[in-house]
């Protein structure tokens, strides 16, 4: 097999496989568009990880050398999620939001625990996909929603679920880890604050609510939300969305790491203050060739607990001029864990360990 590739992607983007095949006597039979491939990949001293189930879409040819290539999508992409309805949703909470769109798709609904309870009084779905409809109401959750090996996943950004609705392991790296890196840190966003309006329907007047004081111009986001609780968290998941964007970081990791994968939490340390530090995956891409063995390329950004900071809400509408609104709850304590158990600050002075040559052993059916 001269090359397999195997890239995880956030949010609803598609994952997707492309395998390369040496087919230089034709041996190989080329599967049917819609064949189903289960992907492993993993060393011989640590075991294999599944990295999902694919769908075949896409079947190439090419030579010399004769070369036959398999290109599939994740499974659970299911066409019936990205088919357009018109229905309405009243005073439903995201959690029977979720459990009723993983029920009519035949998937496990899996939510966020902070997420289920909050409550939207009216939302309309007019010409909109479900999976379109669950990724609007997410972008204003700052979450993800995203159908995952028979799940249908509603989860704050950075606190992804595995396949198993578990949460995914942290993954810590250091300098030895790395064939290059590439970080940076912005001092503040292009925006200093969000403002999002909503209707008051005691005085019948538009009102709006500021979110955070920081230096820069104003964020106003267009849509208009039905009540304050709405129109709060909305502006509070831009303006995290925004901060969150402020530092990036990028590397190819030598051998790869079939751990790693979008939504996870990446630990660096050793590669001074920018770079190092607790990053949120948003893309993963592994790599396996016939000389090089196994890399892992990974994207990630500023996690959100990272850029939460304490923010005054100012409505700046009609009749609630100047009165202070907190931010409800507060960001819990960290605890930063690994496939080894908890990290400590200690964890970050010790030298890397076992970065002996290791066999990539890849699995596929």
């Amino acid at each position: 097999m001269p090359q397999m590739t195997v890239t995880d992607e956030a949010g609803i983007a598609s994952d997707e496989i492309s395998i390369d095949l040496d087919n230089a006597d034709f041996a190989i039979a080329a599967p049917r568009k819609g064949a189903t491939l289960q992907c492993w990949l993993g060393y011989e001293d640590t075991g294999l990880i599944d990295k999902g189930l694919f769908v075949v879409d896409e079947i190439e040819v090419s030579g010399p050398p004769h070369t036959l290539i398999i290109k599939g999508k994740a499974a659970d992409m299911r066409k019936q999620l990205k088919e357009q309805k018109t229905r309405g949703w009243d005073s439903i909470t995201i959690n029977d939001l979720v459990k009723t769109i993983a029920r009519e798709h035949g998937l496990i609904p899996v939510v966020g625990s902070g997420l289920g309870s909050v409550a939207i009084p009216n939302l309309a779905q007019t010409n909109e996909s479900d999976m379109n409809l669950l990724t609007r109401v997410a972008k204003t959750h700052d979450a993800v929603s995203k159908p995952v090996s028979g799940r249908l996943i509603f989860v704050p950004k950075g606190e992804a679920k595995s396949a198993t609705g578990k949460a995914m392991p942290s993954i810590s790296l250091g300098p030895n880890d790395f064939g290059n890196y590439r970080a940076t840190q912005a001092e503040r966003g292009k925006y200093g604050a969000v403002v999002a309006q909503w209707h008051n329907p005691a005085t019948g007047q538009p009102e709006s609510i500021k979110v955070g004081q920081g230096e820069g111009p104003t964020h106003t986001l267009r849509h208009k939300y039905p009540d304050a609780g709405q129109a709060q968290r909305a502006a509070t998941a831009k303006m995290d969305a925004l901060e969150r964007g402020v530092g990036t970081f990028s590397g190819d990791v030598v051998p790869g790491s079939p751990g790693i994968g979008a939504e996870g939490k990446l630990i660096v340390s050793g590669l001074g203050d920018i770079a190092s530090g607790e990053w949120v995956i948003t893309r993963a891409v592994h790599r396996l060739t016939k000389g090089g063995g196994l890399t892992t390329s990974v994207e990630a950004e500023t996690p959100k607990d990272a850029v939460l900071r304490r923010r005054t809400l100012w409505p700046v509408g009609r009749g609630l001029s100047g009165q202070q609104l907190p931010l409800p709850g507060k960001p819990p304590d960290r605890v930063l864990r690994t496939g080894r158990g908890d990290l400590s600050r200690d964890a970050f002075d010790r030298p890397q360990e076992g970065r002996a040559a290791r066999r990539a052993s890849p699995g596929q059916h």
